[in-house]
C-alpha cells in the first residue's frame, strides 16, 4: 500500500493558510477553529504514517 504523505500535508497546509487569512480578517473564532482542524489533520496524518506498515 502506498502512503499518501503529501496529501495530508497539503490539506494541513491549506487549513493553516486559511486560518491565517481568517484571523487576519478579524474572524478570530474562525481562525481558531480552522487552526484546530489543521492541527488535528496533521496529527492524524502523522499517526497514520507512523503506525500503518507499508
Amino acid at each position: 500500500m502506498r502512503r499518501k504523505t503529501q496529501l495530508g500535508f497539503v490539506v494541513s497546509l491549506h487549513l493553516v493558510l486559511f486560518s491565517t487569512a481568517a484571523a487576519a480578517g478579524g474572524a478570530t473564532t474562525a481562525g481558531l477553529a480552522f487552526g484546530t482542524v489543521s492541527a488535528l489533520v496533521l496529527a492524524v496524518t502523522l499517526f497514520y504514517e507512523l503506525s500503518v506498515p507499508t
